[in-house]
């Protein structure tokens, strides 16, 4: 469903990207803390499939939390506040601030 979602061809889904991405990210949590073996076995791969292209990793795409940011609903503290609810403080700072040194060089090149 959430495939679905991201490739979706009939409508833009840069902005609404993050709350799938969310909703996809503490569902695999949970499912890795399942006392079911196999469902939980299951889970941890698509967990580190997960973690390989959404990680906090070079790889990911800055401009898709940019888009979320832009999108006049939602604003950075949104972004901070779910990096929050998913990464240790050290790390959710992080991505914030990559988010935010972004936004500004975009920002400094407009000017």
């Amino acid at each position: 469903m959430v495939t679905l979602k991201f490739f979706g061809s009939l409508h833009v889904t840069s902005n609404s990207f993050f709350n799938e991405l969310i909703y996809m990210h503490t569902n695999l949590l949970q499912l890795c803390k399942s006392r079911d073996n196999l469902l939980s076995g299951m889970s941890m791969n698509m967990m580190s499939k997960f973690e390989k292209y959404w990680g906090c990793g070079a790889n990911q795409n800055f401009l898709l939390y940019m888009a979320n940011v832009l999108d006049p609903r939602l604003k950075l503290k949104y972004v901070k506040f779910y990096f929050g609810e998913l990464y240790d403080y050290d790390k959710a700072q992080l991505l914030t601030k990559k988010v935010r040194d972004n936004l500004m060089s975009l920002y400094e090149f407009y000017l």
